[in-house]
């Protein structure tokens, strides 16, 4: 009798699950259907639906390598005892110390790509840079300045920013520099590198296609700085703004000694600068200038 009951038992168990399990999947079959109509519909693919993502995919701001940089030589590190073959880009890396482009600012890489299947993109001619967080940071620091290499081709781009003036992040806008001739060691203004060229109203992304754009930041003071990158883009009609998810992050120095490679086979104490107050206003709101007095070598 309790076998039989035992038995009974079982049996129905198996019977709930494997209706539920049949449930399960005509629920699932039925979602697909309609996420697959939907998809079809909008063109825009379930993992952009559920999550919120729209049809471009923008990477993290990152550093192109080889080129132009200038590394922070750490605390409790004499400068003079390092070798001249750590002043180059595999010594930085292997050593990992923090770098940027230059004194004046940074040069970040960023693609930006098509997640659409059909339709085209239009995207704005103008790359938005979101100053999230600043801080001041006056200590004095030593860097060091290797040799100069290149990059490849890429779209390029140029702002001037600085902290926000209210408790809102500040947003401008890095505009299409169609000649690229900026000195990465000498502050530019728009004015400067526009030149009376023409710039597009806007570029266009095909389907799946990726751009790559290069932004060139220089920044109104030094400081630490915490940014964002993104793009106003229109897609089926409508106009947004997309965001890499990842922010960025610059440190130009207040004050600073230079080290460049030297004859002896270490690095030597080629200049020393600092940044200097040019114009009258509140902290925030002075115009700064960077001055350097050279260092005489050794006879």
């Amino acid at each position: 009798m309790a076998n039989r009951e035992t038995t009974k038992r079982g049996t129905g168990w198996r019977t709930i699950v494997g209706g539920a399990a049949g449930c399960l999947g005509l629920c699932i079959a039925a979602a697909s259907c309609l996420f697959g109509l939907y998809e079809i519909s909008t063109e825009t693919p379930l993992l952009d639906l559920m999550f919120g993502r729209g049809p471009l995919r923008i990477t993290a701001p990152h550093r192109p390598a080889p080129g132009t940089f200038t590394f922070f030589i750490p605390d409790g590190v004499n400068p003079e005892t390092i070798p001249n073959s750590d002043a180059t880009l595999d010594g930085i890396n292997r050593n990992h110390w923090e770098v940027i482009d230059s004194l004046y600012g940074e040069s970040l890489r960023t693609e930006i790509t098509s997640l659409s299947r059909n339709e085209w993109i239009k995207l704005e001619n103008a790359v938005l840079i979101k100053i999230e967080n600043y801080d001041k940071c006056y200590k004095e620091v030593d860097v060091g300045a290797p040799p100069i290499g290149g990059i490849g081709y890429v779209r390029h781009f140029y702002v001037k920013v600085g902290p926000s003036q209210s408790d809102k992040p500040r947003i401008e806008r890095a505009i299409f520099d169609p000649k690229d001739e900026g000195d990465p060691w000498t502050p530019r203004s728009i004015e400067q590198f526009l030149g009376g060229e023409e710039v597009p109203d806007f570029f266009t992304l095909s389907p799946g296609e990726l751009e790559v754009f290069l932004l060139r930041i220089d920044f109104e003071q030094p400081g630490v700085y915490e940014f964002s990158v993104g793009i106003e883009y229109t897609y089926q009609g409508k106009t947004r703004v997309s965001w890499a998810k990842q922010k960025a992050s610059a440190h130009i120095p207040w004050k600073m000694r230079v080290w460049q490679q030297g004859s002896n086979g270490h690095l030597e104490l080629d200049r020393k600068c600092e940044y200097v107050q040019v114009s009258n206003g509140t902290s925030d709101m002075a115009e700064y200038k960077l001055e350097c007095q050279e260092i005489p070598g050794p006879p």
